[in-house]
C-alpha cells in the first residue's frame, strides 16, 4: 500500500475532526466520513472492473465529491484524471477520448456509489510505485493538450515537498483556490490530507470575488494559501490578508512581499507531478528565486553549447515517476547525462550555490496568471472558429498586466464578441486572447520563421471599442475613474470599452472598488461585466444573495414559516397519495447539439441560486406542518450521459413525490444522448407555480446566453401574502360566515355516473379560430383573451346544464402585487367567478361584470363568494398561457412537460387553455368515473361554438 493511503486510514481512523469544507462554508466532511465515502467509491470502482493501468475520468465539479473519488481510486491502485467546467467544452471531450477513459465519474456514479459498502482497509490495493498514478493535462505545442503521466511513487515526493508548506502552520486551515485540474490540486488534496489538516474547497466564483474570498478566509481562519503572484501583490498591497502563510508561484514573482507572515515561492511544473523548489522570502525581488531542489532529485544546467553549465542554462531535473506524454512524442523533453535520465524543462534557470532562479523561457511557452499555455494550441483554435489563413499568438504587458493578443490576416475582419464565444467552447478561459491585430503579412527571421519580436505591438485603439458617452451620473462616475485609475490621458473612456483591456488588475480592480464607494460593486461583477455600460446595468439588476442576508433570518426563523392556504390545500391531496407524484411540474427540454452542456449545467445552478423560493422545503415540527428555508446548493445540475432507450426509460420514473423530511422539491439533470442534449426538471408545485416555472425555464437560457435575470422578490414578499391571507380568514369569519349568495349556482356538469372510482382522464382538441379576430374582439370587450375563453366555458356550461348561473373557480397567478416578474414561488390562487347568463344580459354586459370581478379580485379584494366555496367541489378554469413553448433561444429545438403517470382526478373537472406557436388548445381533464367521454367532447363542441359566437357579436 502507499504510503500516503497508509497515513491517511491512521489519520482517520475514528476521527470526527473536519477534513473537507466544502460549499461555501455550509458543508464540513470528517476525517471518518471521507475515509467511508472514498471506500464505498472504491467498492463501486472494483465492482465496475477497474484496477491497476485503468483511467477514472473524475467530473464531478470542486468539492468533497471530487476529493473522496481521488482517494477511492487510489484505493483501488487505478489512475484519475480531473475535468472541469473551466476547461471548455472541446478540451474536456478531447481529455475523454485521448487515454479511452475506463470510466467517466459524475455525481450520477458517485450517487450510486455511495450505497455501496465501503472495501475494507485488507482489500485496497497494493500499488507499486511504477504504477500509473494520475494524468494531468497542459498546454500541447501539437494544438492539442497533452497529458503528463505519473506514476505512484509521486505521492511520497508529493509529501516531502508539500510538508514545508503546511507543516510550521498547524493546526491548518488551507484554502484551495487551485483548479483541481490543475497539478496543484493533487499537491494539495495530499499535502493536507498527510498531516491531518482542513481543506477547504472554494467555488470559482468565490475565488473571482475577492471581497467575497477575504470574508470567507476571516470567517473561517483560513491561515494557509496558494495565490498567483499577480493576486496575491494586489491583495498585499492592500493590506488585506490575515495569514500565517502565503504561497505563490506558476511564473517568475516579482515585487512580493511582507513582513506579516510567510510568503513562499513554490516550483513544480505540471510534468514534475510534485513541488521541487520552495523558497521562503526575505524580501521583495525583482525575479523571486524558486530555491533549493528537494534532496535526492537531480538537476543540472545545460548551456548553448550543450554542456553542463554551472552558472545558467537551461534546467533540466531528473523525474523517477514521470512516464512523459501521453500518446505523444517524448524523444525532445528527455535525455541521457553521466547515466541519468533528464527532463528537458526549458525554463532558462540561473543557480547561486544551488539556490535556482528562472530567468525565462527558451521556447515560445508563456506563463500568464501562473497557467502554462502554448501559443500553437491559441493560434490552432483561432484559426478553427475564425478560418483565417493565419494565427500568432504573442503576450504583451500593459499596465504591469500580461496578455494574449492573437495577429491574423487584416481580410479576416475578426468579430472579436463571436469569436471569443466560440473560443470559449475550445479553450480554457486563461487562454483567451484579449485582442485580435489585423496585419498584411507576418514578418520573418532569417530562417524563414516567424519574427515574433517584429509583430506590432498592441496601443490604446485596439482595445477601445467606438466610443459611446456615458448617459448618467453613474456611469459618468465610472467613466472618471476608468480615466484615473488606469492612468488614460490620451482618450475619453466610453460606456463600451473594458476595463481590463484597458490595463486593468486585480489591483486595479479594488481601488475602483474603494474609490467607487459603490457597496454592491464587486470583484465579480467587474470581472463578468467589465464595460462602464455592463456594470451600470449589472448595478441595478444584481441579484443579492438572500439566502446569506440578515433579513431571510428574519422572514424565515430557525422554527419556519406556516404554509399559505394554497400549499395547505394542496399537501392535504398530496398527503392523501403519499406515492403519487401529484404536484409535480417535470419538463424536458431538447436542445441543439451545438449546446454546450457545461454551460448549460452552470446557467442551470446560476438560475437555482436566483430563486430562493426553490430552496424551501415542507415537513412537520411540533404537529403542525410548515414550511423552511433550506440551506442553498451551489451545484444543483448533475450531467448524465444515456442512450434513446434509457432516456425513455428514466423518463417513465422521473416524477417522484415529494417526502416532506426537509429534502429538496427539485430536480435538475442534463442528459447527454447519441442524438440531442436534453434538460429535465421535476419541481415540486407546492414551490412552484406555473409562471414560475417559466420564469426558471427563460432565466437558464436568459443566463446560458449572457443575460441576467430580473430580481427576484420572494423573501421580501412571504411575509406579506401570509399576513393577507391571516387578513382574509378573519375578516371572513367575522363578517361573512352565514352569507350564501351562490349556493343556486352550477359549479360542475350533470354526473353522468355515480363516482364510485376516481379515474384522471385528459382530452384536448386545438381551437380553430383566426386568431387576429379573437385578439380583435378582446379589445372590443375591453377584456383579455383569457376571461374570453372563460366566459365560452361558462356559456357551455349553460347550455349543458340548461341554467343561466354558474360558478367557476378562476386560478390567478397571484402576481399582482409582487414586483417584478422574476420572482419564483407558489402564488396561485383558486378565485371564485360568478356568471349571470339571463336572457335580458348581453354578452357584452357579462362580460364586462367578469371583468369587475377579476380585477377585484386580483387587487386583493374579499369577495361575498369565499366562504362558501371554501372546501366545495367546482370546476377549475385555467389559462395557462404558453408554458414550455415559444421561446426566443436558438438552442431549443422542443419544450414539453412530463408525464405523472396514472394519477386520480383531484377536481372532478378543470378546463385548461394552453397556448403553443401562436395557436390555442383546449384541453380538459376529468373524472372518468363521474363523466363519460361523449358529455366531455359535447362539451368541447359546444364551447367551440360559444366562443365564436362571442366573437361574432355585434354590440347592441
Amino acid at each position: 500500500m502507499i504510503p500516503f493511503l497508509k497515513k491517511f486510514h491512521d489519520i482517520a481512523l475514528d476521527n470526527e475532526n473536519a477534513a473537507i469544507v466544502d460549499m461555501e462554508g455550509r458543508r464540513v466532511t470528517s476525517y471518518s466520513e471521507l475515509d467511508v465515502t472514498s471506500g464505498r467509491i472504491a467498492s463501486y470502482l472494483l465492482k465496475l472492473g477497474i484496477g491497476l493501468e485503468s483511467v477514472v475520468v473524475i467530473n464531478c465539479g470542486r468539492g468533497m465529491e471530487l476529493i473522496a473519488a481521488r482517494i477511492g481510486v487510489m484505493k483501488v491502485g487505478a489512475a484519475f484524471v480531473c475535468v472541469e467546467d473551466m476547461l471548455g467544452q472541446e478540451r474536456a471531450e478531447f481529455i475523454f477520448k485521448d487515454r479511452g477513459a475506463s470510466l467517466i465519474f459524475d455525481l450520477s456514479d458517485f450517487d450510486k456509489a455511495i450505497k455501496m459498502p465501503a472495501l475494507d482497509f485488507e482489500k485496497w490495493a497494493d500499488a507499486k510505485e511504477n504504477d500509473m498514478a494520475f494524468i494531468v493535462y497542459t498546454s500541447g505545442s501539437t494544438g492539442n493538450p497533452k497529458g503528463s503521466v505519473q506514476e505512484y511513487g509521486i505521492y511520497d515526493l508529493i509529501m516531502r515537498g508539500t510538508l514545508p508548506m503546511i507543516e510550521d502552520y498547524l493546526p491548518a486551515n488551507l484554502g484551495n483556490i487551485i483548479p483541481e485540474s490543475f497539478v496543484g490540486g493533487v499537491y494539495i488534496t495530499v499535502g493536507v490530507l498527510s498531516v491531518g489538516a482542513v481543506l477547504h474547497e472554494l467555488p470559482l466564483a468565490l475565488v473571482r470575488d475577492q471581497k467575497g474570498l477575504l470574508t470567507y478566509f476571516d470567517k473561517h481562519g483560513i491561515n494557509v494559501t496558494f495565490m498567483p503572484p499577480t493576486l496575491a501583490k494586489a491583495l498585499i498591497a492592500a493590506g488585506v490578508l490575515k495569514l500565517s502563510a502565503l504561497h505563490v508561484g506558476g511564473e517568475i514573482v516579482s515585487d512580493v512581499y511582507t513582513d506579516e507572515f510567510d510568503v513562499k515561492n513554490i516550483y513544480g511544473p505540471t510534468e514534475f507531478g510534485f513541488p521541487t523548489c520552495i523558497f521562503k522570502l526575505d524580501r521583495a525581488y525583482d525575479n523571486t528565486p524558486v530555491g533549493r531542489v528537494l534532496e535526492g532529485i537531480d538537476w543540472i544546467l545545460i548551456g548553448d553549447d550543450g554542456e553542463v553549465n554551472e552558472k545558467e542554462g537551461i534546467l533540466c531535473v531528473s523525474l523517477p515517476y514521470f512516464r512523459g506524454y501521453l500518446n505523444g512524442d517524448n524523444d525532445d523533453c528527455f535525455f541521457e547525462k553521466d547515466g541519468i535520465k533528464y527532463f528537458r524543462t526549458n525554463d532558462v534557470a540561473s543557480s547561486h550555490d544551488g539556490v535556482i532562479t528562472i530567468l525565462g523561457r527558451d521556447d515560445d511557452m508563456i506563463k500568464l496568471n501562473a497557467n502554462r499555455i502554448d501559443p500553437s494550441e491559441v493560434e490552432r483554435a483561432v484559426k478553427k472558429v475564425t478560418g483565417a489563413a493565419f494565427a500568432v499568438c504573442k503576450a504583451h504587458v500593459r499596465g504591469g498586466v500580461k496578455f494574449l493578443c492573437v495577429y491574423v490576416p487584416d481580410e479576416a475582419e475578426i468579430d472579436r464578441e463571436a469569436t471569443l464565444k466560440a473560443l470559449k467552447n475550445i479553450l480554457p478561459a486563461f487562454m483567451l486572447p484579449s485582442c485580435f491585430i489585423g496585419i498584411k503579412d507576418l514578418p520573418e527571421n532569417n530562417n524563414g520563421k516567424v519574427d515574433k519580436n517584429a509583430l506590432p505591438s498592441p496601443d490604446v485603439s485596439d482595445f477601445c471599442a467606438v466610443y459611446a458617452g456615458p448617459e448618467n451620473d453613474l456611469q459618468k462616475k465610472l467613466c472618471r475613474l476608468f480615466e484615473e485609475i488606469l492612468d488614460i490621458k490620451d482618450r475619453r473612456i466610453g460606456i463600451d470599452d473594458s476595463f481590463f483591456l484597458l490595463g486593468g488588475s486585480s489591483l486595479h480592480a479594488m481601488r475602483l472598488i474603494m474609490e467607487a464607494g459603490i457597496e454592491e460593486l464587486t470583484f465579480t461583477i467587474i470581472y463578468d461585466n467589465q464595460t462602464v455600460r455592463n456594470i451600470d446595468h449589472a448595478l441595478k439588476d444584481h441579484v443579492l444573495k438572500e439566502h446569506t442576508s440578515p433579513e431571510i433570518n428574519h422572514v424565515f426563523p430557525a422554527e419556519g414559516l406556516p404554509l399559505t392556504d394554497k400549499q395547505r390545500d394542496f399537501l392535504e391531496v398530496q398527503l392523501k397519495y403519499p406515492q403519487i407524484p401529484m404536484f409535480n411540474y417535470g419538463t424536458l427540454l431538447e436542445f441543439d447539439t451545438s449546446a454546450d452542456l457545461y454551460k448549460l449545467r452552470d446557467a442551470v445552478n446560476k438560475a437555482f441560486r436566483a430563486h430562493p423560493g426553490l430552496s424551501v422545503t415542507i415537513m412537520k415540527q411540533g404537529g403542525e406542518w410548515r414550511q423552511f428555508m433550506s440551506e442553498p446548493k451551489d451545484d444543483v445540475c448533475r450531467i448524465l450521459e444515456l442512450s434513446d432507450k434509457e432516456l425513455e426509460k428514466e423518463m417513465k420514473s422521473y416524477l417522484v413525490a415529494p417526502r416532506f423530511d426537509g429534502s429538496a422539491m427539485y430536480r435538475f439533470e442534463l442528459v447527454k444522448t447519441p442524438g440531442r442534449p436534453v434538460l429535465l426538471t421535476d419541481i415540486n408545485h407546492l414551490i412552484c407555480d406555473g409562471a414560475s416555472l417559466r420564469t426558471v425555464l427563460e432565466d437558464i437560457l436568459s443566463i446560458y446566453e449572457g443575460r441576467k435575470p430580473d430580481r427576484d422578490h420572494y423573501i421580501k414578499i412571504i411575509g406579506d401574502i401570509l399576513k393577507q391571507e391571516d387578513y382574509r380568514r378573519r375578516y371572513c369569519m367575522e363578517h361573512m360566515s352565514d352569507a350564501k349568495p351562490v349556493d343556486e349556482h352550477i359549479r360542475l356538469l350533470r354526473p353522468d355516473l355515480p363516482g364510485d372510482k376516481s379515474v384522471l382522464k385528459s382530452v384536448e382538441m386545438p381551437i380553430k379560430v383566426d386568431r387576429s379576430r379573437l385578439l380583435n374582439a378582446a379589445k372590443r370587450y375591453a377584456s383579455s383573451v383569457s376571461i374570453i375563453f372563460m366566459t365560452a366555458t361558462a356559456m357551455a356550461f349553460s347550455k349543458m346544464n340548461e341554467t343561466d348561473k354558474v360558478l367557476l373557480s378562476f386560478i390567478f397567478n397571484g402576481r399582482n402585487n409582487i414586483g417584478g416578474s422574476g420572482t419564483v414561488g407558489m402564488f396561485i390562487e383558486y378565485c371564485p367567478v360568478v356568471f349571470d347568463l339571463s336572457e335580458h344580459r348581453s354578452i357584452e354586459t357579462v362580460i364586462s361584470d367578469v371583468c369587475v370581478q377579476v380585477l377585484k379580485l386580483i387587487d386583493g379584494g374579499i369577495t361575498d363568494n369565499y366562504p362558501v366555496i371554501k372546501d366545495k367541489k367546482m370546476t377549475i378554469f385555467n389559462y395557462r398561457g404558453n408554458l414550455f413553448g415559444d421561446t426566443d433561444s436558438e438552442i431549443v429545438m422542443d419544450a414539453d412537460g412530463i408525464d405523472n403517470g396514472e394519477m386520480p382526478m383531484i377536481e372532478p373537472l378543470q378546463v385548461m387553455i394552453d397556448e403553443d406557436e401562436g395557436e390555442w388548445n383546449l384541453s380538459i381533464d376529468y373524472d372518468a368515473g363521474v363523466y363519460l367521454s361523449s358529455t366531455i367532447e359535447r362539451f368541447m363542441d359546444i364551447f367551440i361554438n360559444e366562443l365564436k359566437r362571442i366573437i361574432d357579436h355585434r354590440f347592441q
